[in-house]
């Protein structure tokens, strides 16, 4: 019996360090409700801690507004924007970014809304909740 809950700890252990060696994409940050007055200002960042291909990954909001995306992160930060262009105008960073080219000017709700990323198979990666407009979140 004894050795039975040695064993089982021992792989309690294993696959507790096992999730933190795997790799880890998340949304990390948004931008629905911008302070210019243009809804192509809109963004989403993607982190990730580890060199990644997103090859045919999706990104969908609650109203089923969805777009895909390929890249291969090799530097942890990805920006999704509406207006690629634009984010470049309005922010000096050096990061990779997709221009999704949002229909209507901007797709994500002001008033809150729930995003989720999707890998090439379809399965849920990170799920991020919002509420609220006028600031990133």
């Amino acid at each position: 019996m004894k050795k039975s809950w040695i064993i089982l700890l021992v792989m309690i252990i294993l696959v507790i360090n096992l999730s933190n060696v795997l790799g880890e994409v998340r949304i990390n940050e948004v931008m629905a409700d911008c302070s210019i007055n243009s809804k192509n200002c809109e963004w989403i960042e993607i982190y990730s801690n580890e060199s990644i291909n997103l090859t045919n990954w999706v990104i969908q909001d609650n109203s089923s507004t969805k777009y895909n995306f390929s890249i291969d992160l090799l530097n942890n930060y990805l920006i999704l924007a509406c207006n690629a262009t634009l984010f470049n105008q309005t922010h000096s960073i050096n990061i990779n970014i997709i221009d999704l080219r949002c229909s209507n000017g901007g797709w994500l709700n002001n008033g809150g809304d729930n995003i989720s990323l999707f890998n090439n198979n379809l399965e849920l990666e990170s799920n991020f909740n919002y509420a609220g407009s006028n600031s990133n979140k």
